[in-house]
């Protein structure tokens, strides 16, 4: 029997000593700030995001996390047999709960449970916690 792992995208924006008291895992979003794209807390930081931003004038976009990625950062729970409650950014701004959705019907895992949080950043923080 698995364990329950709950994992959100990284818009939940929990800082990591939370993430780590928690056990809670991140699957990052892709920030796309002009013709770049960049994996949420991999590949760029909060602060290199601000000051972008500042220096741009713009806001930048998210696109849901690729397949490939989730099903790599999934999969060993998955192969656990885990419970996994999923948190995903709000489905009317983002296709990542899509994403997770499909990715369970492909590998018919019935254990992973898509979760809308119907908001982003710490508003899906505060119902993880």
């Amino acid at each position: 029997m698995g364990n329950i792992q709950i994992i959100a995208d990284s818009t939940c924006d929990l800082p990591a000593d939370l993430k780590e008291k928690y056990n809670i895992v991140t699957i990052p979003l892709c920030i796309v700030m002009e013709d770049e794209s960049y994996y949420d807390g991999e590949d760029i930081t909060p602060d290199q995001i601000y000051l972008w931003s500042d220096a741009n004038k713009l806001a930048p976009k998210t696109a849901a996390v690729s397949y490939d990625k989730a099903l790599g950062i999934l999969e060993p729970y998955m192969k656990n047999g885990d419970d996994i409650l999923f948190f995903g950014i709000s489905e009317q701004m983002s296709t990542t709960c899509n994403v997770i959705r499909l990715l369970a019907n492909d590998h018919d895992y019935d254990k992973l449970h898509v979760i809308d949080s119907m908001n982003l950043s710490t508003g899906i923080g505060l119902q993880i916690l």
